[in-house]
């Protein structure tokens, strides 16, 4: 039993795709031998939830086989931290996230030493922009436990990044990938950086082709390269990409997630509202955001209606004032881009709310993270109607070339009133050049071989 424990736990570590499927079946076959092998149980529930993660399976079908496995562990020992921490990351799927955090605390206090646990309660800090400091603590103290975890380490740098502290981030990417050089989800982690922050897309695709070559299945590494081909408008390529998701997962959320914003870049409002009925019925309760997604694809193509439309099916995730705080904590621009919408759509009361909220909470990020204008937040200011101060943020935004997103940013209404001034045009015309740049240098990749 220990040997096959052994196998999954070393399968696992790698996060490849093809290889967490064997370590389910190693898990499977120790709980076996030995049903009264706790970490075993442990193991099984950890391997499902990451196979669901980066294979693109649906989260919630893998819901009920983690929790049989959890409860199996703490039946056999209630006192085990890493069952607890397999609870917490579950409760985090699930959204339920003040009870992640007791649950990862308890875990922490069982087993103090147990990498994973202060791995994964880092990550759920992920969900609030006021706790970046908490999650770099989190997840240092992760890697002084297991210092050569190619995941940890990679999360760290994320980290790093998150809190604005670049030279960290860079430092720590490349000392993970030095470390680890066959680890593809730090080769896609480390793209998404230099989208995100250096607004770099021919870099994160170039990085994520990599990735790809090492784990062909990672439906996630597809998915980011999606996103920064689209960036570069070269939707053909794209197409490709989603093509092959459609192949492997044809009912996925992600499919229609892409035709969303596929739709919403080329201003086909028809194939965009067709994207979005196909794709509603499929959201599950972590892929919430494609919601904010369509909310925003339809404002860039000037249909407000439509957009409220989606507010109103999202129900409560934007009309219970309850359900504000951690809204704007984890995307403080979309709740702006929502306040204008129900302010323009007969909800001025209930908008202006959300926006005062929002106003506060991007007012006081700026005393928390490095680059807040990463997150787009002059909207925030446009949508209050300070264009002096949103034309300050976008100016300081431009400077860093923090342009992933500039683009479709640029068509939102909110944005009429600097549209024609010109300081934001001489940036505008400034960034296609880059972009332009950035298409040839991807046009040279040949990435249609990595298909």
């Amino acid at each position: 039993a220990f040997e096959a424990y052994m196998r999954g736990r070393q399968l696992s570590d790698t996060r490849i795709t093809a290889n967490l499927k064997l370590a389910i079946e190693d898990f499977r076959e120790a709980t076996e031998i030995d049903p009264n092998f706790a970490l075993a149980w442990v193991g099984l529930a950890d391997a499902i939830a990451l196979d669901a993660t980066y294979s693109g399976t649906p989260i919630e079908e893998s819901w009920a086989a983690r929790e049989e496995a959890i409860q199996h562990a703490l039946e056999i020992d209630p006192e085990l931290g890493e069952a607890w921490t397999s609870l917490g990351l579950l409760q985090h799927g699930k959204r339920e996230l003040e009870a992640a955090e007791i649950t990862f605390q308890k875990a922490i206090a069982l087993s103090p030493n147990y990498a994973s646990a202060w791995h994964w309660y880092g990550n759920l800090m992920l969900n609030w922009n006021s706790r970046t400091q908490e999650q770099v603590d989190l997840l240092r103290k992760a890697s002084e436990l297991d210092p050569r975890s190619a995941i940890i380490g990679s999360s760290l740098a994320g980290a790093y990044w998150w809190i604005g502290s670049y030279a960290r981030a860079e430092s720590q990417f490349e000392k993970t990938i030095e470390l680890n050089p066959g680890f593809s989800q730090v080769q896609r982690h480390y793209g998404q950086y230099w989208s995100g922050a250096h607004g770099r897309m021919d870099k994160a695709i170039e990085l994520m082709a990599g990735a790809l070559r090492l784990d062909p299945e990672a439906a996630w590494v597809k998915d980011r390269i999606i996103l920064n081909l689209l960036e570069l408008e070269e939707f053909d390529l794209a197409d490709q990409f989603r093509m092959s998701i459609a192949e492997s997962t044809p009912d996925s959320w992600r499919v229609g997630a892409f035709d969303i914003t596929i739709a919403g870049k080329r201003g086909n409002k028809e194939a965009l509202k067709e994207a979005w009925n196909w794709t509603k019925p499929r959201i599950q309760a972590d892929t919430e955001w494609v919601f904010d997604a369509a909310i925003r694809n339809l404002l860039i193509n000037d249909d407000i209606a439509s957009a409220r439309q989606i507010i109103n099916d999202a129900g409560d995730r934007w009309l219970n004032r309850e359900n504000w705080s951690i809204r704007i904590e984890g995307h403080p621009s979309m709740a702006c881009n929502v306040a204008w919408t129900l302010s323009q759509t007969g909800d001025q009361a209930l908008g202006a709310a959300l926006l005062d909220q929002s106003l506060t909470f991007v007012e006081d990020l700026f005393g928390l993270i490095e680059h807040p204008g990463e997150l787009g937040v002059e909207v925030c200011y446009l949508a209050a109607g300070e264009t002096e101060k949103a034309l300050e943020v976008i100016e300081t935004v431009f400077a860093h070339n923090h342009i992933f997103g500039w683009k479709d940013s640029s068509r939102l209404p909110l944005y009429e009133p600097i549209r024609f001034e010109p300081r934001y045009q001489e940036m505008n015309a400034e960034v296609e050049l880059r972009l332009a740049e950035q298409r040839e240098a991807v046009k040279e990749m040949n990435l249609g071989a990595s298909l």
